[in-house]
């Protein structure tokens, strides 16, 4: 009999976990997502702050809604901008979120 599971590369995020895209500059965060429920794709985005409560208030609301709908937490993958996006992933990781980062320079270059 043939067993078949999900592969799950460590280095992405999981499947299982609500992803947001996360474009971090000096002032503000632009956060986009998708999301599945009842067999419907929605999408989102949103832009906060980027200071401490504003990144914990929205860590905290994204992390609620992600139970709700079905997710066992948040992936989180930022485009870095000058050390702005350290106290987003510091939140982030005291919270349990996984972040991965975008390497600027091909995010640069894929925009030529």
């Amino acid at each position: 009999m043939i067993k078949v599971t999900q592969f799950h590369e460590s280095g992405k995020p999981n499947p299982s976990e609500l992803l947001l895209v996360i474009d971090v500059s000096s002032r503000s965060l632009d956060i986009y997502g998708r999301y599945l429920h009842q067999a419907e794709e929605y999408e989102f985005s949103d832009s906060i702050s980027n200071d401490l409560r504003s990144i914990a208030g929205m860590l905290d609301h994204y992390d609620r809604h992600a139970g709700v709908l079905g997710y066992t937490g948040l992936a989180i993958v930022l485009e870095p901008s000058g050390r702005h996006e350290q106290k987003f992933t510091r939140l982030a990781h005291d919270r349990g979120h996984s972040t991965w980062m975008v390497n600027p320079e091909r995010m640069y270059k894929a925009g030529i």
